[in-house]
Parts: C-alpha cells; structure tokens; sequence
C-alpha cells in the first residue's frame, strides 16, 4: 500500500509540474488518463490476484481432501493384503501339513499291505505247524489233520488266477495299485 501511494503522489506531483509548463494541460490531462488505466489495471491485477488465491485455497483443500482419501485407501489396501498374506501362509502351511499326512498314509498304507499278508501267512503257516507236531505227538497220520491240504498251493494260484481274470474294474485297478499312494486307490 506504501509503495501505491507513493506512485500516485508522484505521478500527482509530475502532472502538476507539467501543468506549470507551457502546453502542460495537455500533457497533465495525457498524464492523468495514463495514471487512471493504471489504476484500473491495477484494480483488475488486485481482483485477479484476490482470484487466484481463493482458487489456490480451494485447490489446497482438494488437495488435502485427496491426500486423505489416498491414505484411506492405502491403509485398507494394506490391511486387505496383510489379510491374504495370511491366509496364503495358512493354506500353504495346510498344504505341507496334507502332503506330510499323504506321505505317512502311502507309507502306512504299504506298510498295511506288505504286513498284513505276511502276518496271514505267518499265522497260517504257525497253525498249520502247531496243528500237525500236535497231530504228530498224537500219533496220528498227517493225512487225518483238518488242516494237511497238500494242494492249498494249487488252491492259492488258482484263487489269484480267477482275481486277475474277474471282470469287475476296480479289482484289477487294485491289483495294479500295489504300492502307490492312497490319492491313486482313492481315483
């Protein structure tokens, strides 16, 4: 505001100097319509700034409010794939924890099978020992034994033959299953 009323005393003071000199009036009346279109200019700088700043205010609240709802939306996106990260980690942890109990099952499973035929065997062969040394220390013949079959071998292969040739599908799938994990028996 100094600066302004300076300018305009001293464009006053030059125009009534000019008044003073021959042909004065004409530039006095020159002087004073070049001072008032600098006041309107003035003015109009004035009103463009006043403008500017309330659409710079305006702007920086935008801005503000901007900022905000991007932080919002960073903090749920965060939140959100802090979420899947966790449950990522569980199902890969679940995942292991199937594949470690899958591996035990096949294991157990062939287990199952190798042990379980041999403890068939094993008890028939046992029974068939225990029933013919008591036949023996009786005195009896081996033949009269309910359990002398001399052709149970024949029996066995014929029986395993007429396996392998039924028609049923999902004997010989288990036939050939011998071994594998329970994920092929249960296919």
């Amino acid at each position: 505001m100094v600066d302004n009323e300076m300018i305009s005393k001293l464009i006053m003071a030059s125009c009534n100097f000019c008044s003073l000199i021959p042909e004065g009036i004409a530039r006095f009346r020159k002087r004073m319509q070049e001072y008032e279109a600098l006041s309107k200019k003035r003015e109009a700088m004035k009103a463009s700034i006043a403008a500017l700043k309330k659409d710079k205010e305006g702007f920086a609240e935008k801005e503000l409010a901007w900022q905000k709802k991007v932080h919002e939306l960073t903090q749920r996106h965060e939140a959100k794939i802090g979420e899947l990260k966790q449950q990522a980690e569980a199902s890969i942890k679940e995942k292991d924890e199937l594949e470690a109990s899958l591996a035990q099952l096949a294991k157990d499973n062939k287990g199952l099978i190798e042990q379980g035929f041999q403890q068939l065997l094993i008890h028939g062969r046992h029974q068939g020992y225990t029933a013919g040394y008591d036949a023996g220390v009786a005195g009896s013949p081996k033949d009269k034994s309910p359990l002398f079959q001399p052709g149970a071998f024949d029996v066995f292969k014929n029986t395993v033959m007429k396996m392998e040739c039924l028609t049923y599908p999902f004997v010989g799938e288990v036939s050939e299953c011998y071994g594998k994990p329970l994920s092929v028996l249960q296919a």
